[in-house]
């Protein structure tokens, strides 16, 4: 039996590191909102099954990492198991310093807010890492700049040349090469002034798309223009 490529190894491990830090921060949410209200929280675990290695807090919270790198969950004092689901036989038993710290007998308003803190931390990061993403990288542009011309094509006879940056069509100003081919589309065989800029000078050059019909993945059919240039 061959052994799984190299490709293969890096997704599995970059999925489980992947997995392992939203399922860390879904339970932070829980376990930081039951601390704020005062449940006390027996165990915070990163995956399930058998634990491999754990630790004991000052708070009397078990920490660990279990063998089944699948999910992870918080156990409430008073929980009959990882489900939070209370156990009412415990429960009977409780004394009133031990009712004050079970999360079955907080408030309806403090439960749920604990138990939306998970996917609500959730959100809240990956607000935080696409705002980061968009700060640091920004949104990618296609600039409209042209780097071939379809043969005999529209394009072809009215003297657009590879390298012709477009900036206007019929004077409207484009910023991507996306906007270049949404308005030429929409005018088939109708006659376009197209802006350009070619070693450092601003030509106008007048084209007539050609009308070519398309088929999406729906099957249905569409007649749009086309001059024939192609962009990065």
């Amino acid at each position: 039996m061959e052994l799984a490529s190299p490709g293969m190894a890096y997704t599995i491990v970059m999925f489980l590191i992947v997995l392992t830090v939203i399922v860390f921060v879904h339970e932070m949410g829980h376990y930081l909102t039951a601390r704020l209200f005062k449940v006390r929280v027996e165990v915070f675990s990163i995956g399930f099954g058998r634990e491999i290695f754990g630790w004991n807090d000052g708070h009397g919270t078990r920490w660990k990492i279990s063998a089944l790198p699948f999910g992870g969950y918080v156990k409430f004092f008073g929980d009959s198991g990882v489900a939070s689901a209370p156990d009412s036989a415990v429960a009977a038993r409780m004394s009133a310093a031990e009712r004050a710290v079970a999360f079955q007998f907080k408030p309806v308003w403090q439960r749920a807010l604990i138990v939306a803190a998970g996917p609500l931390i959730n959100i809240l990061l990956a607000i935080v890492i696409y705002t980061g993403l968009f700060a640091t990288l920004g949104q990618a542009i296609t600039p409209p700049r042209i780097t071939a011309v379809v043969e005999d094509s529209p394009a072809a006879q009215a003297g657009f040349q590879p390298g012709d940056l477009i900036v206007a069509i019929d004077g409207s100003p484009v910023d991507r090469f996306e906007d270049v081919a949404r308005q030429i589309s929409m005018l088939p065989e109708q006659r376009v002034a197209i802006t350009v800029e070619r070693a450092g000078r601003r030509l106008t050059l007048s084209a007539v798309p050609q009308r070519v019909e398309i088929k999406d993945r729906f099957g249905n059919r569409y007649e749009i223009g086309r001059v024939g240039v192609q962009g990065t």
